[in-house]
């Protein structure tokens, strides 16, 4: 399998002169280089849709996502598990789509070997090429995906600081005798209670013989992977991007 960058966010504009620092704008097609409008035409107004995607890694303290899988749907289907819409442009804030909807999963890119490296768009084939998948077709426009080995992750490591040649010491042993003293004097006058003072532990009666233990059973621990974790617990907070973009 090829290994490249993957694609790490992916959005919808309706200016493709407004596209976002760092993205790149789908604008033509990969088999006849038209325009790839992803937004039918309306009675008063002719509103333009593009997709756009960046491989631009995160911030430092961020975690790095990754592209696992598109799905396109129609409009009143709710979304695979795991996976959020794509539900309004980047940068007017408008319905991203009508019809049909586009569904993206990512994930952490330490929880994968694999993700999505590249998107072409389709205007006469309704098939993939070699390589990709057919994630589905919005406005006559057939969206396609290649799932490429991702490079391994690499692990930088910060060195300890250096300690200068010479540093200033001073007498331990002339200074600790002055302090242990200041400690004797300090405990003498001062008492210390400790909150749980005077309170007895003891076990419980059930679990003090052998016969009380045939109730207790240990708990069915089953061990899971950290694919099988993220798939669970997986939260794309999409709302929260949502909110932050508007």
């Amino acid at each position: 399998m090829e290994q490249r960058l993957p694609i790490t966010k992916i959005g919808i504009i309706e200016d493709k002169q407004k596209c976002p620092p760092d993205y790149d704008v789908l604008f033509y097609s990969s088999d006849r280089n038209e325009e790839c409008d992803l937004m039918p035409d309306g009675f008063f107004k002719k509103s333009k849709r593009h997709l756009c995607i960046t491989k631009q890694q995160a911030g430092f303290g961020q975690m790095n996502m990754v592209l696992a899988d598109i799905a396109v749907q129609n409009d009143r289907e709710r979304p695979p598990n795991g996976y959020s819409i794509i539900e309004y442009t980047m940068d007017t804030k408008e319905k991203a789509t009508k019809k049909k909807q586009i569904c993206v999963k990512v994930i952490p890119r330490e929880a994968t070997s694999a993700a999505i490296c590249d998107i072409c768009l389709l205007t006469k084939s309704k098939r993939a090429p070699v390589g990709y998948t057919l994630a589905g077709e919005i406005n006559n426009v057939a969206i396609c995906f290649k799932i490429c080995e991702l490079p391994p992750i690499q692990v930088t490591q910060t060195q300890s600081p250096t300690l200068p040649a010479s540093l200033p010491t001073t007498n331990v042993k002339e200074e600790l005798p002055m302090r242990q003293n200041d400690l004797q004097q300090a405990s003498s006058s001062t008492a210390v209670y400790h909150p749980l003072s005077g309170v007895q532990f003891v076990l419980n009666a059930a679990f003090s013989s052998p016969l009380g233990l045939k109730s207790v059973y240990p708990p069915d621990i089953q061990s899971r992977t950290l694919v099988d974790i993220n798939n669970e617990y997986q939260y794309p907070f999409a709302a929260e991007r949502t909110a932050l973009q508007i």
